[in-house]
């Protein structure tokens, strides 16, 4: 028992690492079992006031002891104290080890927040003898196991939580395309019907249109994360022309902001500018910027879009003259859902996280530079083509 507390920091560090809620049993028991120099060891844990075993080590080991509501494991459980168990009673407690060399055992409690959560039990074919400061150190390995079990519990439910809302949330815009398409085809049909007359239905049709366009867009986001993170979202790789996707982003961005200034400058040369990638992605991340540059800036001010090379690689930069993001906003703001709760703001926060997902498929980059009443700058690089 030499350096005890030594090995025992050695184990809990080994908890600190990623570990998965099967892993962290097994690794807890094979840390105990080495730190002890037992035989076997076996982890219970308490689940509707039963102790039910989780992990043993080794793990191929064909004996299984059984614990019994009075017997020392519960006692270690109960009254969250480690109790050390010699051979006569060790073999009077467990008949189905007697004869096979097993001299003493040590059961140590596991507790979190003072509350009992289970019990280790390591078995020794030797006798092992423990004093009340190694009795207090090994109560410690307890609490570091503990410590190690709730982080890997509350990981996994975390896990299981974030599954179930992915999944809720691709059904539910999935069943959401089918009605709002419908309901875009007859904004359609209302907005022609309507588009003659100066009447107030005419303005309300408008807008029926409108925010079916912006709830389809979102429905559409929701999915496309949803490849994303499921790996299946299809590229289509080809040669592309920087110049001619800006033009067409910005000839598209006057039907959904009429009126709206935007000064263009082109840097490159003809022939320049040309990258390798999926043409429909690159142009809904330009899109995606465009619109919120314009979503969070005044409607007189302009946007400045300029497109222009660094030595290997082609950047277009969009600046606006809006309110600007916070300092402690920015490190945030490619996260999937984030988005910071403002009055006046629309969105769901995730747009920059699938903008931020294509530009990195593409080999690129985005950065975001902004202050508080004084816009925001957004720049793509990407890589030119070797061709």
């Amino acid at each position: 028992m030499e350096h005890i507390l030594e090995n025992i920091s050695k184990s809990g560090l080994k908890f600190l690492t990623p570990l998965s809620l099967s892993q962290t049993y097994t690794i807890i028991v094979e840390e105990a079992v080495k730190l002890l120099q037992a035989d076997i060891g076996y982890l219970y844990l308490a689940q509707n006031g039963d102790l039910q075993r989780v992990a043993m080590y080794p793990n191929h080991s064909i004996l299984v002891v059984t614990i019994r509501k009075k017997g020392f494991t519960y006692t270690a459980y109960s009254k969250k104290k480690a109790v050390v168990v010699y051979k006569k009673e060790f073999n009077k407690a467990h008949p189905e080890l007697k004869g096979k060399g097993y001299k003493s055992a040590i059961c140590i409690p596991l507790s979190y927040h003072n509350k009992s959560t289970g019990a280790l039990m390591l078995v020794s074919k030797r006798d092992q003898k423990f004093s009340q400061r190694e009795l207090g150190l090994l109560k410690v390995f307890g609490s570091y196991a503990s410590l190690a079990i709730q982080k890997a519990q509350l990981t996994d439910e975390n896990s299981q939580a974030l599954e179930t809302r992915d999944l809720f949330i691709s059904m539910a815009a999935h069943e959401l395309r089918t009605p709002i398409t419908t309901i875009y085809g007859y904004a359609q049909l209302l907005q022609r019907k309507l588009s003659e007359k100066e009447a107030v239905e005419a303005k309300w049709a408008d807008e029926l249109k409108w925010e079916t366009q912006r709830l389809t867009l979102l429905v559409n986001e929701f999915l496309e994360v949803n490849r994303i993170k499921e790996g299946h979202l299809k590229y289509h790789w080809k040669e592309v022309s920087m110049r001619e996707l800006v033009e067409r982003a910005l000839a598209n961005f006057p039907f959904t902001y009429p009126g709206r200034p935007v000064h263009f400058t082109n840097e490159l040369s003809d022939g320049q500018g040309i990258v390798i990638g999926d043409y429909d992605k690159l142009l809904q991340v330009l899109g995606n910027i465009l619109d919120n540059a314009a979503k969070f800036s005044p409607a007189n001010t302009t946007i400045t879009v300029t497109l222009g090379q660094r030595v290997k690689n082609i950047f277009v930069r969009i600046k606006d003259e809006g309110k600007g993001i916070v300092a402690e906003d920015l490190p945030h703001i490619f996260k999937q859902y984030y988005r910071k709760a403002q009055v006046g703001e629309e969105g769901m926060g995730i747009g920059l996280f699938l903008v931020k997902s294509i530009i990195s498929l593409h080999k690129g980059s985005i950065k975001v530079k902004s202050k508080p009443k004084k816009g925001t700058t957004v720049t793509i690089t990407l890589p030119k083509s070797k061709k």
